[in-house]
């Protein structure tokens, strides 16, 4: 992701470079991505960058932050996709049958 990093930096006629130990560890097509850098410690800070931006913006004084937020995020975007489909199976609760595999995409999903 780092050498994609720098090429999307690159395209988008970004005026600095990506640090050299930087660790690229999210990406949003090819619109906006996330690093850490490797010499900021054991939870170092993130940084976000998004096409058009003129510099990287500090999101997140600590990984493990970012991380529980996106955790958050994701609880909350499984919680309105469950309603969702409970109200098309015209359902009010789920029950342990509604649920088989996990929600991300790589098992069975709801049903």
């Amino acid at each position: 992701m780092l050498e994609l990093a720098r090429e999307v930096l690159q395209d988008d006629q970004f005026p600095g470079e990506l640090p050299e130990d930087a660790f690229v560890f999210f990406f949003h097509l090819s619109h906006a991505f996330c690093f850490f850098r490797l010499s900021e410690g054991d939870d170092p800070p993130v940084y976000l960058w998004v096409e058009g931006y003129t510099e990287f913006k500090k999101t997140h004084e600590h990984f493990s932050d970012w991380l529980m937020k996106e955790i958050e995020l994701h609880g909350k975007v499984v919680e309105l996709y469950g309603e969702r489909m409970l109200k098309r199976l015209g359902k009010a609760e789920p029950s342990s049958t509604d649920v088989k595999g996990d929600v991300s995409g790589e098992g069975e999903g709801i049903v």
